[in-house]
């Protein structure tokens, strides 16, 4: 069987290391090209990360009230009924990223609605997100009052009402730099594994 000499000297056949043990040698061997194909990665994807347009959110919470004084005794509690299974939340929710409340608030036509019912409560929390973090809350707080006109439109006997209005926000939450960052290091600290392994099946093919 043919044999070679290893790094400590002795001749072994090929067979002694593994393949776990020939990666990890190489890696060890050539750590210097792993980190540098590492860091280029992280800064890659960071310098691309940066590229990208910054998007904010901005969101306001509002409430599914009743008008009690536009319902009977019985028309009350049915609508306190009804409320409590969160049907006509749900309902109202839906409404907030339909073209005709988007036109009503002068949505841009990038920017992402998002109406969420929070659980066990007449509360539902509206997400706006997209490019201009002003426009953002006013189009955050002009749909709770638009979605109040609908709801009277509809069921007469609910409105709503707002509870926690948005605010601009400041800081974007997109891109996330420090995340493309880790993910590009990531993936160059594997392509570092796979370049440092092929150099050393590169070598020894050539010596052999």
């Amino acid at each position: 069987m043919e044999t070679r000499r290893d790094d400590d000297g002795l001749l072994r056949p090929p067979a002694w290391r593994s393949p776990t043990d020939e990666i990890l040698r190489s890696i060890i061997r050539h750590w210097h090209l792993v980190a540098l194909i590492a860091a280029a990665g992280a800064i890659l994807a960071a310098l691309v990360s940066t590229t990208r347009p910054k998007l904010y959110r901005a969101e306001s919470v509002s409430a599914v009230g009743l008008l009690p004084a536009a319902m009977t005794t019985s028309e009350t509690l049915h609508g306190v009924d009804t409320l409590d299974r969160r049907v006509v939340i749900a309902s109202i929710a839906e409404l907030a990223s339909t073209g005709p409340i988007r036109d009503q608030v002068h949505a841009a036509g990038d920017d992402v609605i998002d109406a969420v019912v929070l659980p066990s409560t007449s509360l539902f929390r509206v997400t706006v997100a997209g490019r201009d973090p002003t426009h953002l809350a006013q189009v955050a707080n002009a749909i709770p009052k638009a979605l109040d006109v609908q709801a009277r439109s509809l069921y007469a006997v609910y409105n709503v009402v707002p509870v926690a209005p948005a605010v601009k926000p400041v800081k974007p939450y997109a891109p996330r730099v420090e995340r493309a960052a880790f993910a590009g290091l990531v993936a160059g600290i594997l392509a570092g594994f796979a370049a440092a392994y092929l150099l050393d099946r590169r070598r020894l093919h050539a010596a052999t």
